[in-house]
C-alpha cells in the first residue's frame, strides 16, 4: 500500500507540475508535447482520492481485526513509507530535486519518488499513521493495565 500510494502521489505530482507549466510528460518524465498551462484539477483530485483510500485502508478498514493486526498494518505502512523516503534521500542524486524531475534528469519511478518525497500529502499521511500507531499502542497498554488491575 505504501509503495503504491507513494508512486501514485509522485506520478500525479509530476504530471500536475507539468500541467501548470504547459507540458505533457510521458511515464519517463520526458516532455512529449506542449499545451496551454492549466490548473491540474484532475491530478490534485486524484491525489486527494488516493490519500483518502490509503487512510481508509490503514485506519478504518481493519477496525474489525484484532488489535495486534491493526497495529501491524498501520506500523508497516509507516515503516515502509519512511524507508522509501530514506531511500530517496540517500540514493537518488539529482541536485535540485524538482528541477531534476522537470528537466528529465530523473526518469520514471526515480522522479516520482523524488517528487513524492517533497509532497505535503505524503508527509500528512506519515503523521497520521504515526499518530494512529501511537493511539493504538496507548489503547492496548490501557486495556492491559485495566485487565490486570480489575
Amino acid at each position: 500500500m505504501s509503495l503504491g500510494y507513494t508512486a501514485a502521489v509522485g506520478l500525479l505530482s509530476v504530471q500536475a507540475l507539468a500541467a501548470r507549466a504547459g507540458a505533457v510528460l510521458d511515464l519517463d518524465n520526458i516532455v512529449v508535447g506542449v499545451q496551454p498551462p492549466s490548473i491540474p484539477y484532475w491530478q490534485m483530485s486524484a491525489i486527494v482520492g488516493g490519500a483518502l483510500l490509503a487512510a481508509y485502508a490503514v485506519a478504518s478498514a481493519p477496525r474489525h481485526r484484532p488489535v495486534p493486526e491493526r497495529i501491524a498494518i498501520s506500523s508497516s505502512f509507516l515503516a515502509c513509507t519512511v524507508a522509501l523516503l530514506i531511500y530517496t534521500f540517500a540514493n537518488i542524486q539529482g541536485g535540485d530535486s524538482l528541477l531534476s524531475v522537470a528537466d528529465g534528469a530523473l526518469p520514471g519511478w526515480q522522479g516520482w519518488l523524488v517528487k513524492a518525497s517533497n509532497d505535503s500529502s505524503l508527509h500528512l499521511m506519515l503523521v497520521m499513521s504515526a499518530l494512529l500507531v501511537g493511539i493504538q499502542l496507548l489503547r492496548t497498554r490501557q486495556h492491559r493495565s485495566s485487565r490486570k488491575g480489575g
